[in-house]
């Protein structure tokens, strides 16, 4: 297994791999940040170049990065190299049995608890400890961090990323490309390109200014 990155999040991601799935066969991919050593722990190759990247015999890989523009990258990359990509879904998470959908190359850590009728899109990251409710769906390439509630018949977009622990109430729509601050609470629908903070959430600014 290839784990896309080789930072922060892709640490955690490791842990994952090896408690829940008994993997050992594990390397990363960073090709940005040179200064990683050539293995991690002392244990793990790093992939340091695309043309290795091409020529490995492992074709199964995993998103170890966080934000949604750096999830879609190294989406990209891999599938333009023949890679197929993994949903990794920790052991002690709960996925709805009815009607849910979980979209390729997602990563579900632990203690996530995932209702009936959840839609998620490919490559979104759903955190430790979140909450995701009936009837949600959810973008692809979503970045939802730890200890977020999201009620039931909740629509968001595409490239949304979560701040840890907000609440957004049900029924609430938001748009794509969207952040939502650390703490906040949703009760409002929320436009396409918003950056949103407080409590109740209010839009401060346009994400492309």
């Amino acid at each position: 297994m290839i784990i896309a990155g080789a930072k922060g999040f892709a640490k955690e991601l490791l842990e994952l791999l090896v408690r829940d799935k008994n993997m050992s066969n594990i390397v990363f991919f960073d090709n940005i940040n040179q200064t990683i050593p050539n293995k991690l722990f002392k244990q793990f190759n790093v992939i340091k170049d695309l043309k290795v990247l091409e020529n490995t015999n492992d074709n199964q890989f995993c998103l170890g990065v966080g934000t949604p523009k750096a999830r879609k990258i190294l989406f990209d990359i891999f599938i333009k190299h023949n890679k197929k990509s993994t949903t990794i879904i920790a052991n002690s998470s709960r996925i709805g049995s009815f009607g849910t959908e979980i979209g390729e190359a997602c990563c579900i850590m632990d203690y996530v608890v995932i209702t009936n009728d959840v839609k998620l899109g490919k490559a979104c990251l759903i955190n430790i400890g979140c909450t995701i409710g009936h009837d949600t769906v959810i973008g692809n390439f979503c970045d939802i961090s730890p200890n977020v509630s999201i009620s039931g018949k909740c629509i968001i977009g595409n490239n949304c990323s979560i701040g840890t622990g907000a609440v957004i109430i049900p029924n609430i729509k938001i748009g794509d490309n969207c952040i939502i601050g650390a703490g906040t609470v949703v009760t409002n629908n929320i436009p396409d390109n918003s950056v949103v903070v407080g409590v109740p959430g209010k839009v401060i600014k346009n994400n492309n200014e």
